[in-house]
């Protein structure tokens, strides 16, 4: 487990997701669901539900991080070779070692010096999550 500090942004938008449209479907949503229209409310509760899917999403996906390791791959990591060559289904491919995670990165897998670990398609925000974190963001500022 890590820090409680570093659970807290998780945690405020949990509970910013869930209290707002609580405070909001009590509320308001009866006095519109009766005066103005129905299908206001039911267009709400289903952008609402498609929101806390994709938050949901995003929450639970692997972010692809790279677990350091604490020994070298190698025998001797001051003698590494800085590049290996190895044969993946019958394909040359060319990965490069990192001194700080100690492993030789795969494709498509650099190190984030603001993360300080290697983690997919070198971004900090996946491309496994872009669909759901621009979905989630579409549907809250429109």
């Amino acid at each position: 487990m890590g820090k409680l500090v570093n659970y807290f942004p998780v945690m405020t938008s949990t509970l910013l997701l869930i209290t707002l449209p609580a405070i909001f479907f009590a509320f308001p949503a009866t006095y519109l669901f009766n005066e103005v229209n129905p299908w206001l409310i039911i267009y709400a509760a289903l952008a609402y539900i498609y929101v806390v899917v994709h938050f949901c999403m995003v929450g639970i996906k692997d972010p692809g991080i790279f677990a350091k390791r604490k020994t070298p791959e190698d025998d001797d990591d001051v003698h590494a070779p800085i590049y290996l060559t190895t044969s993946i289904k019958n394909v040359s491919v060319r990965m490069k070692w990192c001194s700080t995670c100690k492993f030789y990165r795969p494709p498509r897998v650099s190190h984030c010096s603001t993360c300080n670990c290697c983690i997919e398609v070198s971004s900090c925000l996946p491309a496994c999550f872009f669909s759901y974190f621009s979905h989630v963001r579409t549907m809250l500022f429109s």
